[in-house]
């Protein structure tokens, strides 16, 4: 093996022991793919970039469902005050307050939703399959009061 593909594979291997020693594959993704916003990466960071399957495999199994319980408590809070901004917004329909209040509704919802799919991200298919029965439904309702809302927007 060359110096260069030494290297390479080095920076690798330290990149995916610091991942899974921070239990995050995003961290993993972000600093092997060049991908980082407001960051130029080196030819040589993204010449280590893992391959997609490679990627895909490490993050499969990263936590279980217990594991992600923390996760799931603050995304139940999260919808608890996007279901509140859509209210509050809704109330504000008609008002010139309603701009303001539709764009933070939005802007909750979105973070709900993003944190909804990155732990579905990070848990194995059994478990996906256990959080997407006991919390699928309150996403589509939380996206489809957004869409209501977005009609008075209108």
């Amino acid at each position: 093996m060359n110096l260069a593909r030494q290297t390479q594979a080095s920076k690798l291997c330290s990149l995916v022991e610091f991942a899974f020693t921070n239990n995050s594959c995003r961290a993993l993704h972000f600093a092997t793919s060049g991908s980082v916003p407001g960051r130029q990466t080196s030819a040589i960071a993204r010449s280590a970039a893992p391959s997609s399957s490679l990627y895909q495999f490490l993050r499969r199994s990263v936590v279980t469902l217990e594991q992600a319980q923390g996760q799931i408590d603050q995304l139940n809070d999260k919808f608890v005050e996007a279901r509140d901004e859509i209210e509050y917004a809704q109330e504000d329909a008609e008002t010139t307050y309603f701009n303001e209040s539709h764009k933070l509704a939005r802007d909750s919802v979105g973070v709900v939703t993003t944190m909804y799919q990155q732990i579905l991200a990070d848990l194995s298919e059994s478990d996906k399959g256990k959080l997407q029965r006991s919390m699928g439904m309150k996403m589509e309702q939380l996206k489809a009061e957004l869409g209501q809302l977005d009609t008075l927007h209108t």
